[in-house]
């Protein structure tokens, strides 16, 4: 279990999960966009198979907050930012000390593999790399760099916790 190391009162209280353990970033997790909780994927009553961790697209209830008291997750239509930052999430994790990747061998081969769980009811049309291009190029959550002709892309904020 990879743990998330809060700096702060506040980061510490957004480091927990609800069962009062440690936030694991090497597994699902989902926040509940109520109350704003970390939760296990485990400490849910959801199937979270089609997930990748680090994904966004979806809305999460926990069962305190929820009318019914159950755990409820609509997943949407995930936009192509959401899937570079779930790819670049994933990459940096399961790539310590590594930061920026290149579109071409890195980001796209992870999005085309993960395409069912990145882009759900969405088909791969001839030209979604560019929209990978014009999300990585245009959206102040990545920072990028150059060497020699190839750019490569990281999310801005190496804190993959937040």
């Amino acid at each position: 279990m990879v743990e998330s190391q809060p700096t702060s009162e506040d980061e510490q209280l957004l480091s927990l999960c609800v069962c009062n353990k440690s936030r694991d970033l090497s597994n699902i997790e989902l926040i509940c966009s109520e109350c704003k909780k970390w939760h296990h994927a485990a400490c849910t009553t959801l199937s979270t198979e089609s997930m990748l961790p680090f994904q966004l697209n979806y809305v999460f209830t926990c069962n305190k907050c929820h009318d019914k008291s159950v755990d409820h997750m609509v997943k949407s239509k995930s936009t192509f930012l959401q899937a570079c930052i779930t790819t670049l999430g994933n990459l940096m994790f399961h790539n310590p000390g590594k930061r920026f990747y290149c579109k071409d061998k890195d980001v796209v081969p992870f999005i085309a593999e993960h395409w069912e769980q990145l882009m759900p009811n969405r088909q791969q049309s001839l030209n979604w790399p560019t929209h990978i291009y014009r999300a990585l190029t245009t959206e102040s959550v990545f920072s990028s760099e150059t060497e020699g002709e190839e750019t490569f892309y990281s999310l801005a904020d190496e804190d993959l916790a937040r």
